[in-house]
């Protein structure tokens, strides 16, 4: 004779069993809401090209996830041509402005985007970050200023010009440095000011020139300036990019293309777990390299230390930062 506990007890595992097998099902149903993924990238960009060709490596050696990758040039793209039921990766500005006025239902994340764009491009979008993200391509100001305390330890005092685009970051530049024991002086730089003027102002109250990119005032118009009148002040230079480094920047800190693929897959393979797959808010890059021109150093008196000491220095910095 079966008792009545017992009924109940085998009944009670049947459904716990059951509903399982039901939540299983279901998660699985909704953990991927997309069954491909498209690359929009300006295919004769030199970077772009490399990122894409590193995120098909990276997205081979994952092996995580069987999707279908799309690639479309960002000058043959279309809403008409995106495959349906799609994950986008937009590569670059103007691509990353494209795809964030497709329809909001399909996620977009963005590459090669400055944060200043991207903030503005979602709100102009009306979307959400749920489901308009990127990681930027500019380091964090926290990282910029760890950059410069590991290349230049014994400077108290730092520059910084910051145009229309970039005006926005100055309070964020300012207690970032202060938290690390910097005085920094800004200078604000207005459509039809002087930049020679404004630089050679900033240099008298400061030891170090921290170059934060904006185009307004960094671009190949002016590099010379810069660079010329903080050599000749005997300024050093924390840039934000290799090529500033090669024209004559003391040293940068950024993300390579490579670095930043690597970054991407490994975010976008961790959307499988995940309901609906819901991309991540904005991040900032988390792999970086460091370059420093040894010869500027060199004329400038700066004894800095190798590559290898100065990135393990930053992490430090980092994670000591309140």
């Amino acid at each position: 004779m079966i008792s009545f506990d017992h009924i109940n007890t085998k009944w009670l595992w049947w459904l716990l069993r059951s509903s399982f097998w039901l939540c299983f099902v279901l998660s699985s149903a909704n953990a991927l809401a997309w069954d491909n993924l498209t690359i929009i990238a300006n295919t004769s960009n030199n970077a772009s090209v490399e990122f894409v060709d590193q995120f098909k490596s990276e997205w081979q050696k994952s092996n995580a996830l069987n999707l279908k990758l799309n690639l479309i040039a960002f000058d043959q793209f279309t809403p008409a041509n995106l495959p349906s039921n799609t994950f986008v990766v937009a590569v670059g500005v103007q691509a990353f402005s494209s795809a964030s006025k497709l329809d909001p239902k399909i996620p977009v994340f963005g590459m090669f985007v400055p944060k200043l764009a991207y903030d503005k491009i979602l709100k102009e979008s009306g979307r959400t970050a749920s489901n308009l993200s990127a990681i930027f391509l500019d380091q964090s100001i926290s990282r910029q200023v760890s950059m410069l305390k590991a290349v230049l330890p014994n400077t108290k005092s730092i520059g910084v010009l910051l145009g229309s685009t970039s005006s926005a970051l100055g309070d964020e530049i300012q207690q970032v440095s202060n938290k690390s024991g910097l005085d920094v002086h800004i200078e604000l730089v207005s459509q039809g000011d002087d930049l020679t003027s404004k630089l050679q102002h900033v240099l008298m109250n400061s030891s170090a020139l921290l170059a934060i990119a904006d185009p307004d005032i960094y671009n190949k118009d002016t590099a010379a300036t810069f660079l010329l009148t903080t050599y000749r002040q005997q300024r050093p230079v924390i840039g934000f990019s290799q090529a500033y480094v090669k024209a004559g920047a003391m040293a940068a800190i950024f993300s390579t293309p490579k670095l930043l693929a690597k970054q991407a897959v490994e975010q976008i393979v961790q959307l499988k777990d995940k309901p609906n797959a819901s991309i991540p808010a904005p991040l900032n890059p988390q792999y970086f390299s460091v370059e420093v021109n040894r010869q500027v150093a060199r004329s400038l008196g700066v004894d800095v230390a190798d590559s290898a000491t100065i990135t393990e220095q930053i992490l430090k910095y980092e994670r000591s930062m309140p």
